[in-house]
């Protein structure tokens, strides 16, 4: 199905009725009055009838008595039709108003001929304004004006002189919009995009929490951090999980029994990871790890988590996972500018499923739903994210400076002639996810040591259910590659490998990778979108066929990586990463196709508001809910929750939990 497109000129009203519907308002009614004359000649037909059988039954004087009994009982009859007929045509002319089909028809006819008129009228008249404005030089502030102040302006048509010019129309309409404070548009009107958004109050919501050292939870907080650093007020919004799901996700066996305490953990590693201590609040919501998903799903609305006044901005990280159960406020009504930031290639990760083809196809369609219906702007880390609406490419992650300080420690000790700074092969960081990399890794190891005789070794680093799968695939295939179990990127473990591999295909923009080449290291990459913003840095190896791995990978296990220049350890620093991002997430900054949601025409707003009514209505069946992969009870908050959270018990079957003060 088309949209049928009509032409538009900036800054004009959009309720002009182009020909086409014109000409379908004119057989509207042109088909009203057809079946008007049509029930009015029946009934003229049906008492021309009576008239004719009264005639034959006078004239007919001399028949049979046989004849002359049929004749008048077929006069008769036709006597009783007409006169049937001519009761329903004067029922019909004398019914009530609200009873006539006639008068409804002749009512319908006549608004579709109004509309149409005006229509005609109001384009005459724009037509004036337009040929008065260009012959008065002020053309552009007509362009200028915004599309609601002018279609008032409009409507004050029929009330004001001819003599009047648009300029003044307007300046009344903008009057008469900044008076109207009645209850109802005050409660729908949305606030303004802030102009500047490193002043203005951000809340970054995310989808993970250390100590979970995946990329959603330490990249949101490091965005946090160096916001916070400029001045900005920001919170942080992270997941709370129960006691199980904690056993089952963070490392170490740590498990912390009130949000406090986590929050405490949170704050001293960030301080040991940059080296300053940042200003900004933490708060959290609800949530449970999904081990089909492989990642945490929100429980209960998670608007309801943030206090109220405490942000007008909020940044999504991975705006598609936070709302494909979402259930609750929609965040643009919550918030005056609404940014989202993909991580993840979830469409990547569906294809390595069962029935992975229809999965994709169904999650592309999903996530333009959601992001369009939440998100007045969408941030991609790099392009191997599906196009969504309204999104702009960049990369708007850095690293920490603790890996920029190990890679200038590592430079100085290679520089010195000591090969002690990279005195181990090749390493791999990442889930033991399947997904993640894992079988092209070993399958790109297979063919060297079938072309070659031998392989190079490999350190993995990740924890995950593949783990175990991952070794006995590399052990059957007689490749040497040991897996170590998850470990920090910055441990000292790690500092003396000279080459990190990374084949993933489904990485949106590794994290890992950037922190390997701030340490001075080798990468060795898939060349595909994912990896273009390193494409530059001289330690950085992309390849496109086997023949190309093993010789990138070769070459860096016999060479010394090259010190990490000026220019490119800026770009790696989240100094950098910050203002890239504050320019991106900017309201008015686009593709150069389409501007943010709070700049578009009210159409536009509208079939958004279409779109989230509709997503919020089918997730108020638990049966949909859990068809869609979503977890029990998930739109909910558990007893166990509201106490871990401190927020208030839920009294009923359908009581809602109150927001925390």
């Amino acid at each position: 199905m088309t949209e049928s497109k009509t032409p538009s000129h900036q800054g004009e009203p959009a309720f002009v009725l182009d020909d086409f519907v014109k000409r379908a308002a004119q057989g509207t009614s042109e088909r009203l009055e057809e079946a008007v004359r049509a029930a009015r000649t029946a009934a003229a037909r049906s008492k021309a009838a009576c008239a004719r059988h009264d005639e034959q039954r006078q004239d007919d004087s001399t028949p049979s008595t046989q004849t002359h009994t049929q004749a008048q009982a077929q006069a008769e009859g036709a006597a009783q039709q007409g006169g049937k007929a001519a009761q329903d045509a004067a029922a019909l002319e004398n019914a009530p108003g609200d009873r006539n089909p006639l008068r409804k028809l002749q009512h319908q006819v006549d608004r579709v001929r109004a509309r149409v008129d005006r229509a005609m009228a109001q384009q005459q008249e724009e037509r004036r304004l337009r040929r008065e404005a260009r012959e008065g030089g002020w053309e552009d502030d007509v362009k200028r004006t915004p599309p609601r102040v002018l279609a008032r302006a409009m409507a004050l048509l029929p009330f004001t002189p001819r003599s009047r010019s648009l300029q003044r129309r307007v300046a009344e309409a903008q009057a008469a919009d900044e008076d109207d404070a009645s209850p109802r548009r005050a409660a729908t009107r949305r606030p303004p995009p802030p102009s500047d958004l490193s002043e203005s109050k951000v809340a970054i919501v995310t989808t993970a929490s250390l100590p979970w050292m995946t990329g959603t939870a330490v990249n949101p907080l490091l965005r946090t951090a160096f916001l916070a650093r400029r001045g900005t007020k920001v919170s942080l919004v992270v997941p709370w999980l129960g006691r199980a799901d904690q056993e089952r996700v963070y490392p170490n066996a740590l498990v912390f029994e009130t949000p406090r305490a986590q929050e405490e953990w949170i704050r001293d590693w960030l301080a040991r990871r940059v080296g300053f201590e940042a200003d900004f609040n933490i708060h959290f919501y609800p949530g449970r790890y999904s081990k089909e998903y492989g990642s945490i799903l929100a429980d209960g609305d998670i608007t309801s988590f943030i206090p109220e006044g405490s942000a007008d901005v909020a940044v999504l990280e991975e705006p598609e996972h936070l709302n494909w159960y979402h259930h609750g406020e929609r965040w643009t009504n919550r918030f005056s500018h609404v940014v989202g930031v993909m991580h993840t290639n979830y469409l990547e990760y569906a294809r390595h499923e069962k029935g992975g083809r229809w999965k994709a196809l169904s999650l592309r369609y999903i996530n333009k739903w959601v992001c369009r219906s939440y998100c007045d702007k969408v941030i991609k880390l790099s392009d191997a994210v599906q196009p969504l609406p309204r999104s702009i490419t960049t990369n708007v992650h850095g690293v920490c400076p603790h890996f920029l300080a190990i890679g200038d420690t590592c430079s100085k000790l290679a520089a010195g002639g000591g090969e002690e700074a990279y005195f181990k092969g090749a390493y791999f960081v990442g889930k033991a996810l399947w997904s993640k990399g894992y079988r092209e890794l070993l399958d790109l190891m297979h063919v060297q040591r079938q072309r070659d005789g031998a392989a190079f070794e490999l350190d993995a680093f990740g924890g995950g259910e593949d783990k175990e799968a991952v070794a006995a695939l590399a052990k059957e295939r007689e490749l040497d590659v040991r897996m170590l179990g998850p470990l920090d990127h910055a441990h000292e473990r790690v500092h003396g490998y000279k080459v990190f591999v990374n084949p993933s295909e489904s990485d949106v923009l590794c994290t890992c990778t950037a922190e390997a080449l701030a340490m001075g290291k080798f990468a060795v990459l898939k060349d595909n979108p994912s990896n273009q913003f390193f494409k530059n840095f001289p330690n950085a190896y992309l390849y496109s066929t086997p023949e190309e791995f093993s010789s990138h990978v070769a070459h860096c296990l016999a060479a010394q990586p090259e010190p990490l220049q000026a220019e490119h350890r800026h770009m790696l620093t989240w100094e950098a990463a910050t203002e890239r991002f504050l320019e991106a997430a900017a309201p008015g900054h686009g593709d150069g196709r389409v501007a943010p949601d709070s700049l578009q025409p009210a159409h536009v707003r509208a079939l958004d508001g279409a779109f989230a009514k509709a997503h919020w209505a089918m997730g108020c069946s638990e049966r949909i809910r859990r068809a869609a992969g979503a977890m029990p009870n998930s739109s909910q908050l558990s007893v166990e929750q509201a106490l871990d959270l401190g927020v208030a018990l839920p009294e009923g079957p359908d009581a809602v939990v109150v927001r925390p003060e």
